[in-house]
């Protein structure tokens, strides 16, 4: 029995060494500890998806909607008369957008700047080409297209109205899960040569 006892002492103090020694290399590597700690949180959070709630960012979901959406090049009237290289019309192109904008993120926001873009058809690839980006204009009178033979006019409402007698754009604000709709107006300046 005497032998079992010392057996078991000799296991207490080498447990107590090896604890000491735990503990002197914890002393020793807290900053080591310090950033295996701070790591482990991060992807943590990271996995459960807490950061994505506490981060607060507007996300808009787009519709297009076919009426009122289309794309057009028309001449103003002008000529562009380069040396040497003849007479061209002037044109512009322009593009109306019928537009559902819905806030699906998880912060108030309200609309900025609308661009699309475009590639020019002229028969190279896309892939070659760079896209041509068109701000949205500011919109003076109503939106409105006239029917065939006189029949009456259909008026649109638009996204981002401009107040009457005022240099002061206002723009659509978005709550969480609100929605709105209306025309976009897009016009490029004018150009010269093939469409």
């Amino acid at each position: 029995m005497c032998g079992y006892i010392l057996v078991i002492e000799q296991q207490e103090i080498k447990m107590k060494e090896n604890l000491n020694n735990i503990v002197t290399w914890l002393n020793s590597n807290v900053g080591l500890l310090n950033l295996i700690l701070f790591l482990s949180t991060i992807f943590i959070g990271w996995i459960s998806g807490i950061y994505r709630s506490i981060l607060k960012r507007p996300k808009f979901k787009l519709k297009v909607f076919p009426s009122f959406t289309f794309g057009t090049v028309f001449i103003t009237g002008e000529k562009h008369r380069p040396a040497g290289l003849g007479e061209y019309d002037v044109h512009k192109t322009a593009f109306s957008i019928y537009l559902e904008v819905t806030n699906v993120g998880n912060a108030d926001s309200k609309i900025g700047e609308i661009r699309i873009g475009y590639y020019k058809d002229n028969g190279k690839w896309k892939l070659f080409q760079k896209r041509l980006w068109i701000t949205e204009s500011t919109i003076l009178s109503k939106f409105e297209i006239h029917l065939a033979d006189n029949k009456g006019h259909i008026v649109a409402p638009f996204l981002k109205l401009q107040k009457g007698g005022e240099n002061k754009l206002e723009s659509s604000f978005l709550k969480i899960g609100d929605s709105t709709n209306g025309i976009t107006y897009h016009e490029q300046s004018r150009g010269w040569g093939h469409f």
